[in-house]
């Protein structure tokens, strides 16, 4: 079975993060298993940093379904591995627990510069302990002998990262490094965006933040009051739906948060 890691192309327009880059590179240069945790708020750009800088690694990725329970998780991950091992027949196995899944595929990265990538953990998870529990017993077993493996444990719901994982005996002490993610400074932000205006610039920071996914939504027009105001007030524009895709990435089933922020 060969399996085709996922394919990262290089971004040329990918700005800033010096020290984030840096700090990443450093780890990566550690002659043991690793296990990196990466946490922050939806659109912060996590994925883009963690591909930009591991793009010339073995990268599995498996994401996370949000509200789907755990077997149809444990499914989910089933099909994209069988994608990369380029093997239908996998996705068709249906996996005992956590445990077992994890091991089939440390069988297959026992050698070479492996990165095993679990993104938006909280859905794999289910909100629960379980994972990590089951995923420990596969790191302590078998993928730490890979000394060229990273193990990234990736989420947008910051609370669910450090309650469950960083603050878990069960994977406390193993190589573990942490990554808190956080927003552009304005210097950066200034670089994703078309306008030459500092006021224009700082208008834009003050009123989003440094969210790069934001600040590239408001390229395109003559100004970033006019950009805020189409993206904002129009039926079904993008800033007027994404609360309901914050809530669902970092509140789960906290309803009541959410009913404050729409009265």
């Amino acid at each position: 079975m060969q399996i085709k890691p996922k394919h990262v192309q290089i971004n040329p327009n990918f700005i800033g993060r010096e020290f984030e880059q840096y700090r990443l590179e450093q780890i990566c240069s550690e002659a043991r298993a690793k296990i990196l945790v990466v946490y922050g708020r939806r659109r912060i750009g996590k994925t883009e940093l963690l591909e930009q800088v591991f793009k010339d690694r073995n990268i599995l990725k498996f994401e996370g379904i949000e509200n789907a329970p755990a077997k149809e998780q444990m499914a989910h991950v089933m099909w994209q591995f069988a994608e990369y091992a380029q093997e239908p027949l996998l996705a068709k196995y249906m996996p005992i627990n956590w445990a077992d899944l994890f091991k089939i595929i440390a069988e297959k990265t026992t050698n070479g510069k492996w990165t095993i990538y679990l993104e938006e953990m909280q859905w794999l998870a289910n909100y629960n302990n379980k994972l990590i529990a089951e995923l420990k017993y596969v790191w302590d077993n078998y993928f730490r002998h890979n000394k060229d493996l990273i193990l990234i444990i990736c989420g947008s719901s910051p609370s669910f990262i450090i309650n469950n994982v960083l603050r878990s005996k069960a994977l406390h002490n193993r190589s573990q490094h942490e990554l808190h993610l956080k927003e552009l400074n304005p210097i950066d932000s200034k670089k994703l965006l078309n306008y030459n205006s500092i006021r224009e610039v700082m208008d834009a920071f003050l009123a989003i933040g440094g969210i790069p996914e934001y600040l590239i939504r408001l390229n395109g027009h003559s100004s970033v009051l006019l950009s805020i105001s189409n993206n904002s007030f129009i039926e079904d524009s993008f800033f007027a739906k994404e609360h309901d895709r914050i809530f669902a990435s970092s509140f789960a089933s906290h309803t009541h948060y959410k009913q404050i922020i729409e009265y």
